[in-house]
């Protein structure tokens, strides 16, 4: 519980920068509500099938079901016949793959050996890792709130090293 809390005030904190009075909108928070169920759902399917069946497997029916679900909202054929010329190819590919193959893989790859609760708290590392990126690489300004907030995530995900050998699962 622990981790939970302070992973949730250090990704808070850098998303805010500690800014009080944010305004929330009816169809934001139902689309963060959406995202954290469909996100549980992949982590505990993840994890039920992480024994079973391979992971890259498993990501290959995850993105097609999903491209199948979103489908509705624009038809494949309209969205390549429109934007074809339009789109910068390396940068597409880079981004499927360094932005969405190789993490959401390595994700399921991971719940092989930690439990679907450690393997979520530890990807809380992300806004981290980006904010520090985009710090380094960017040369984007972090508030104090912020720089606390990534400490706080990294602090929560510390506290899940194990105490038990480190190739046995262990319950959260």
């Amino acid at each position: 519980m622990l981790a939970i809390g302070l992973a949730t005030l250090g990704c808070y904190l850098l998303v805010t920068g500690g800014a009080e009075g944010l305004a929330l909108s009816t169809a934001g928070v139902a689309a963060g509500l959406a995202s954290a169920a469909l996100w549980a759902l992949y982590a505990l399917g993840g994890e039920a099938l992480a024994g079973r069946e391979d992971s890259w497997d498993v990501l290959l029916w995850v993105l097609f079901l999903s491209a199948l679900a979103w489908s509705p909202a624009r038809s494949p054929a309209a969205a390549w016949t429109d934007s074809v010329r339009l789109i910068p190819w390396p940068a597409l590919a880079l981004v499927a793959i360094v932005g969405t193959l190789a993490p959401l893989g390595l994700y399921l790859a991971g719940l092989r050996t930690l439990t679907a609760g450690k393997a979520t708290l530890t990807a809380t590392l992300e806004p981290a890792v980006a904010a520090a990126a985009a710090y380094l690489m960017l040369g984007e300004a972090l508030a104090l709130a912020q720089i606390a907030g990534a400490l706080l995530v990294l602090a929560a995900v510390l506290t899940l090293r194990p105490l038990s050998p480190p190739n046995q699962r262990t319950a959260d």
